[in-house]
């Protein structure tokens, strides 16, 4: 008796696995086209921040799309080589906005007033 609940739980856990896993892969490629479908409405030198499934992040700029992956240029301090990543390994694609960082340009203001008002002190000496 004990052995064939044993059997049959094994059995129920190895299945649940199996389906588990076809799904995953139907997900994947679902998600790898919408990827797709939203990458090549995006105009080329569009400036993205990607990050794949294997937890690799990197912020590059668009150069191919084509229905497979997206060839994509990263942009770092030395140069590299561009590189082909297909749709069905992104985790998530974002388009990197131009514009202004306002913590950053209160911090420049707020050195530059200091200095200033350093400088209006000692010269009053």
């Amino acid at each position: 008796m004990t052995r064939s609940c044993a059997i049959a739980i094994i059995a129920a856990l190895m299945l649940t696995t199996s389906a588990a896993a076809g799904e995953r892969a139907s997900d994947r490629q679902e998600t790898g086209e919408l990827w797709r479908a939203f990458v090549q409405k995006l105009p080329i030198g569009s400036v993205v921040k990607i990050r794949t499934q294997d937890g690799e992040r990197l912020t590059a700029i668009l150069f191919v799309v084509d229905e497979a992956g997206m060839t994509v240029k990263p942009k770092t301090r030395y140069a590299e080589p561009a590189r082909r990543i297909p749709f069905d390994r992104l985790d998530n694609v974002e388009v990197q906005r131009p514009g202004v960082n306002y913590g950053k340009a209160a911090a420049i203001g707020a050195a530059v007033g200091s200095s200033v008002l350093l400088l209006l002190l000692l010269s009053a000496r």
